[in-house]
């Protein structure tokens, strides 16, 4: 995003495919959110493939349930789903909205 110019921009949709490494990149980039408010985007929609199954040292639903508590933890729900037909037992596509924090807060 800094070679591009790309900080502190509001980025209306952001597509992910890359292949099982999706996993990886949420992480950094909600962990360099974390740290540095500044440089980072708004992203207002994340649409992203997540591919279930790939070796590692989590299991795959730990680290899917993972990913999706750190998407609602930076305020992000989800509008959409589908299976991809090419793998419809471990391929989907998901589209994220980026609501206001004050929309995940329990009224009980």
């Amino acid at each position: 995003m800094k070679d591009l110019g790309h900080q502190k921009r509001q980025i209306h949709i952001l597509k992910v495919d890359i292949e099982g490494s999706e996993f990886n990149f949420f992480e950094e980039l909600f962990q360099s959110s974390n740290n540095n408010q500044n440089d980072l985007p708004y992203i207002r929609q994340i649409l992203f493939e997540i591919h279930l199954g790939r070796a590692g040292t989590e299991a795959p639903g730990q680290r899917t349930h993972k990913l999706f508590e750190l998407f609602r933890s930076n305020h992000y729900a989800i509008f959409h789903k589908e299976a991809n037909l090419y793998s419809a037992q471990n391929v989907f596509e998901y589209a994220l909205l980026r609501l206001n924090s004050t929309f995940f807060i329990s009224s009980f």
